[in-house]
Order: structure tokens, then C-alpha cells, then sequence
């Protein structure tokens, strides 16, 4: 019964189509959450934040480890508590590929490509979008913080704000740092929020982190960062951190 795949949301209104993007990545779902003000005003218009391993945001029924990112409970507190706009959020399921996917460092990575080219336009013209650079962000953990950045760094025409949870910035044969030491061209103009924890993965992520602040620093750029003293390398941790760069983006 496909009505059991539904995944439920606890604030706002949950869209969910597949797409198949044009250029070869894998098809995947997208999950759209409109805040809870979208229907109720149709000439208002609305930031948004694009979410990597978007099957692990809303519904821990569904997730990856049975674990979610809680962004609709966060959301919601943030939006009463008067503190935010709230933002469309559009949820990109990561597919069987995501290390090829998220882990490829440069401009002209595919995945990167179809949420540019192909995914954003439609999102833009399906809803009541804010469509410029500086109400449109982008989230994601892990690798999905890598990618968070790596597409607010290559399209930074489109993309202002990038928040990057446990980031794999130089991790492996991966190595984002490298591509920042590397680029000569303008300043670039980003809003930026880094975190780390402290246990299991996170120690070995770290060095990486550190670097990529260090250049980034010494070229200019300021960034929110915060160390969490015993936090994992899971959604349930990063679940607890997600307002504070939520509240960076959307201020009222």
C-alpha cells in the first residue's frame, strides 16, 4: 500500500513528487514543506532552504537509522516563538550514489547541476518562492555538509547562506579545503554556520573542519562555529543544533 510510504510531517504542509533529473543522476523523491502561513496569504512570498538526505528531516519512521533532523518541530518553535520567518523547506532524498553524489568537489559535479539547472527552477515556479541569492539557503550533515557547502561556494549567484552540520570537508580522498586554498577570483558572499561534535566520527572529521575555518579566515570570511561537547555523528544530535543556524537565515 503506498499510502504507508507517506512520510508525516507535524507542522506546515508536506508536498512530496519524484523527479528525474535530465543529466543522468539518479531519480529520487523531494519532499516540499510549506510553512504554515503559505496558503493563508497567496501574494506573500517565501525563503527556502534546500536540505540534503532529505529523507532524514521530517519523519524518523522513514529515516536513515530511524532517526530524523526534526526541522518541522524546529521550524514550528522557532515560528512561534516569533523568531523566524519560516522558510520552504525542499528535502532532496539522497540515492544509493550519495558518496558520488555529495562527495565530488567541484563546480561541475551533476548533483549539484540538477538542483541548479533543473530543481530550483521548478520549486521556483511551482510556489511562492523568494528566488534571489539572499533568501535561499541550503543544510546538510556529514557529506550532505560537504555538498551544503560546496554548492553555496560554486553557485554563490544563487546560493547566500549555507549551514554545514559534522562536515566531511576533507575526508578520505575528499578534500574541499583544497579547492578553497585554490581560488583566486572574487570574495564570495556567504553567510556561513559550521559545527562539529566530539565523539565516534566526529573526531576524525575535525582536523578538516579546523582547516577549512583556518583558510577561510585568512581570506576574509567569518563564520558561527560551534564545537558540541559528546555529540555523536547522527541526526538526533544534529536535530539539537538545527535552530541556531535556522535562526541565523531566517531572522524576523
Amino acid at each position: 500500500n503506498p499510502e504507508n510510504e507517506k512520510v508525516t510531517t507535524s507542522y506546515g504542509k508536506l508536498e512530496t513528487f519524484t523527479i528525474e533529473p535530465l543529466n543522468g543522476v539518479k531519480a529520487r523523491k523531494i519532499h516540499v514543506l510549506l510553512p504554515k502561513a503559505y496558503d493563508q496569504n497567496n501574494q506573500e512570498r517565501f525563503p527556502v532552504i534546500y536540505l540534503h538526505d532529505g529523507q532524514n528531516q521530517f519523519d524518523s519512521t522513514k529515516s536513515f537509522l530511524r532517526q530524523e533532523w526534526k526541522i518541522d518541530e524546529n521550524i514550528a518553535a522557532l515560528e512561534s516563538a516569533g523568531k523566524i520567518t519560516a522558510p520552504i523547506c525542499v528535502a532532496i532524498e539522497n540515492s544509493d550514489k550519495r558518496s558520488q553524489e555529495y562527495g565530488d568537489v567541484n563546480a561541475d559535479n551533476k548533483y549539484l547541476e540538477f538542483i541548479v539547472k533543473q530543481l530550483k527552477p521548478r520549486i521556483d515556479s511551482a510556489y511562492h518562492t523568494l528566488p534571489d541569492r539572499k533568501n535561499t539557503a541550503t543544510m546538510g550533515s556529514s557529506l550532505g555538509g560537504l555538498v551544503a557547502f560546496s554548492l553555496a561556494w560554486h553557485y554563490n549567484d544563487l546560493f547566500s547562506k549555507a549551514a554545514c552540520l559534522s562536515p566531511a570537508f576533507k575526508y578520505r580522498s575528499i578534500d574541499m579545503v583544497k579547492k578553497v586554498q585554490e581560488y583566486t577570483g572574487p570574495k564570495k558572499d556567504l553567510t556561513l554556520y559550521f559545527d562539529n561534535g566530539t565523539l565516534g566520527l566526529e573526531k576524525e572529521l575535525q582536523p578538516g573542519l579546523d582547516e577549512m575555518k583556518k583558510t577561510l579566515e585568512s581570506n576574509g570570511y567569518k563564520m558561527e562555529y560551534k564545537i558540541e561537547k559528546n555529540a555523536e555523528h547522527n541526526e538526533t544530535a544534529w536535530a539539537k543544533r538545527i535552530a541556531k543556524p535556522l535562526t541565523m537565515f531566517f531572522a524576523k
